[in-house]
């Protein structure tokens, strides 16, 4: 003989049933967030791509063009060292250091200022910043040591 559920009973099992899709669906969409890297990655492809190259070795299609050639950013940790904050400021480019020279690098950090959400939003422009130093640090040709301060 088949056991008999009951309505109230049955209603329960489909409460359960129906959290337990959810908590799947909702851990799916939550491990499908990009890495920071992967985010940089995207960012790479769009602005930097044209000069520095696919794989950032400074052979972009534009490379030719420049007056001083794109370094290779996959050598950028030589020694084993790779300082994030000089990389960062690099990208950035909003500060300029009375009489050094320009560079042919466009100032990326007003360019995401401009394409986010809004100008003055430096939390966007920081991320954005924090991604590209991030995908550069894993195309690293040699593994890097610690972060030098």
């Amino acid at each position: 003989m088949r056991p008999v559920i009951g309505r109230r009973s049955r209603g329960w099992l489909d409460s359960v049933a129906v959290a337990f899709v959810a908590v799947v669906i909702g851990a799916a969409a939550a491990s499908a967030e990009p890495s920071p890297a992967e985010r940089g990655a995207h960012l790479y492809r769009v602005h930097c791509r044209s000069c520095h190259g696919e794989s950032g070795r400074g052979d972009g299609a534009l490379a030719a063009e420049l007056a001083t050639a794109p370094p290779d950013l996959t050598r950028l940790a030589e020694g084993g060292q790779f300082d994030s904050e000089a990389i960062r400021r690099s990208i950035d480019g909003r500060m300029v250091v009375p009489g050094h020279a320009r560079s042919d690098m466009p100032v990326w950090g007003l360019t995401f200022e401009v394409q986010g959400s809004g100008v003055g939003r430096p939390d966007e422009v920081e991320g954005r910043l924090d991604d590209l130093v991030a995908y550069l640090r894993s195309i690293q040709a040699e593994k890097t040591g610690p972060e030098s301060p």
